[in-house]
């Protein structure tokens, strides 16, 4: 199924919803780094809410795969929030 995952985000569209439940660090990264350089390429906004210390490590895997994270955050295209605000 892994294989199939970033053809199916591709059909992902405009006010759609997607929820993935992971059962590792490494299965959460498969779907994320996917997820965000489709939806920058596109020009759409990302948000990422995540517990500390998650956030750090999803920003470095995204980095490391080519994204330019630091980029993305300072033209507003990702919204990045981490620790007790990113709770309900």
């Amino acid at each position: 199924m892994g294989g199939l995952l970033p053809e199916f985000m591709e059909e992902i569209g405009l006010h759609d919803h997607v929820c993935h439940f992971h059962g590792s660090a490494e299965d959460r990264l498969s779907i994320l780094v996917p997820y965000f350089r489709i939806g920058l390429s596109r020009g759409e906004k990302c948000l990422l809410l995540c517990d500390e210390p998650d956030g750090e490590q999803v920003l470095a895997a995204l980095r490391a795969n080519g994204i330019d994270i630091g980029s993305a955050l300072a033209r507003g295209s990702v919204l990045f929030t981490q620790g007790p605000a990113a709770r309900p």
